[in-house]
């Protein structure tokens, strides 16, 4: 009886112990769930913020790449813009270039055809230079070569004539008796020796042998030039007074004068060439020429 009782009391104790911890464990797993649905709760809401976020980020992002993209776009068209605007610039200045070399070769083309031109004209001036003094020396070795030649009598009677002049009306016909008589022939037979053509253009040089004072002059036609002189200088002709060398002429005789062909040369080169001889023969202050040519 004692035992039933001992058994029907720790029976008691076990049921009311585990029913205890039933409601025990049931209030525990009540708050357990209730902690879990707030934390659920809270989870989804931390979730559906994360979602909010990652869909901003995700629009963020989009236009971002929109935004690349339009940038990219316009960095393109912005750069090939460019380019063919450079492009047009580099052939505008490769063209400009191009032009200012070829300018400036031909300008230094042209220095070098002006300096060969000019080294030329030196080289020909400097042996018109040596030829003149070889036919100074000449003239002084043989003065017969470049002269008229008149005889003493012809001499005589050109003098004879000359002092009749005063006293004529009309002293010009003296001066073209003389040439008549006693010079057109011997200039023409010393022209003959001394020019080697018809007609020669050029420079020549007509010397007093008593003072070896001269005269520059240039023609297209030296002979015709020298008839003209001679007549002048015998007063065949109406000549100026202010002339040097026909009153030269006058005064020494004409028969004391001799004529030299100095170089021959093209018509648009006479002038140059006049006053390159008139500045090597100092002639326009110690001779009959007036000026320093027309050059």
């Amino acid at each position: 009886m004692d035992l039933i009782f001992i058994f029907l009391l720790i029976l008691s104790a076990f049921f009311f112990f585990s029913f205890g911890y039933f409601l025990k464990f049931s209030a525990l797993d009540k708050k357990v769930q209730e902690v879990k649905s707030k934390k659920k709760t809270q989870l989804d809401l931390e979730l559906q913020s994360l979602r909010e976020n990652i869909d901003s980020l995700t629009s963020v992002y989009t236009s971002y790449q929109n935004q690349i993209k339009d940038m990219d776009k316009e960095l393109h068209n912005e750069f090939r813009s460019k380019r063919v605007l450079l492009e047009e610039l580099y052939a505008k200045k490769d063209k400009e270039l191009s032009e200012n070399y070829r300018f400036k070769q031909e300008s230094l083309q042209m220095g070098i055809e002006d300096c060969k031109r000019k080294l030329q004209s030196y080289q020909a001036q400097e042996a018109a230079i040596i030829e003149a003094k070889r036919r100074e020396q000449a003239l002084k070795d043989n003065p017969k070569n470049y002269i008229l030649g008149l005889t003493n009598d012809e001499k005589h009677d050109v003098e004879f004539l000359n002092q009749l002049r005063p006293k004529l009306f009309f002293p010009q016909v003296v001066g073209k008796i003389i040439w008549s008589t006693f010079i057109q022939n011997k200039l023409k037979a010393l022209s003959d020796k001394l020019l080697d053509e018809d007609r020669i253009c050029g420079i020549y040089k007509i010397t007093n042998l008593q003072t070896e004072e001269c005269y520059i002059g240039q023609s297209v036609d030296v002979r015709k030039r020298w008839q003209q002189h001679c007549k002048e200088g015998v007063g065949a002709v109406s000549a100026t007074t202010r002339n040097q060398l026909y009153n030269a002429m006058q005064e020494y005789g004409i028969s004391n004068f001799t004529f030299e062909l100095l170089e021959k040369c093209m018509p648009d080169e006479l002038n140059q060439k006049e006053a390159f001889y008139i500045q090597t023969y100092n002639s326009n202050k110690f001779g009959y020429n007036q000026t320093k040519g027309n050059n």
